[in-house]
């Protein structure tokens, strides 16, 4: 074999190897850019002790965390990222939703209070009561009204024997008037 047939054996095999390794840097190249393209997969269960979701500019929308001594809270936030509503549970270990200002004032809590009866109160800016709707011990409505300084005016209630009153309050708290 002469040495011009070698050279052009060795150029052939030259050539052969270098579209070789293209076709399998193509080929890895092809496995890596499919591989990244498989739809994301669905976990069926997240564990954390905090999640944030946030708007497009980062803002904290919505946040799920533990509260100590609460259990789970959730806050969601208005587009400016105060919190403005929080679901949660009270001390006494029941259900709360509290809405609040932007200002972080709480004005609504709906929860459970005694027991198993459901009350909502609203709240002045300064956070006063201001109204307090519940579910008596014996299981009758109550609705009562206060000032700003949080002195009582009137008590809606309905009474053991089925009949309502109204009831008017001095500036001591006492009970003034009642109707019928």
């Amino acid at each position: 074999m002469t040495i011009e047939k070698r050279l052009e054996k060795l150029e052939r095999q030259n050539r052969r190897l270098k579209k070789g390794m293209i076709g399998m840097l193509l080929a890895s190249l092809s496995l890596l850019v499919m591989g990244q393209a498989a739809p994301p997969k669905v976990h069926d269960l997240i564990r954390a002790k905090k999640i944030e979701v946030v708007s497009d500019n980062g803002q904290r929308m919505i946040i799920l965390e533990t509260t100590k001594g609460l259990g789970g809270t959730i806050y969601n936030s208005n587009s400016k990222g105060d919190i403005v509503i929080a679901l949660s549970s009270s001390d006494s270990g029941n259900g709360l939703i509290s809405t609040l200002s932007s200002k972080g004032k709480e004005l609504v809590d709906i929860t459970a209070a005694g027991g198993d009866n459901g009350a909502i109160f609203t709240y002045s800016p300064k956070g006063k009561e201001l109204v307090k709707i519940t579910s008596t011990l014996d299981g009758d409505a109550s609705i009562i009204t206060y000032d700003s300084r949080g002195s009582k005016l009137i008590g809606i209630a309905s009474l053991k024997n089925g009949d309502g009153a109204i009831a008017q309050f001095n500036r001591a708290g006492n009970v003034s008037k009642v109707w019928p």
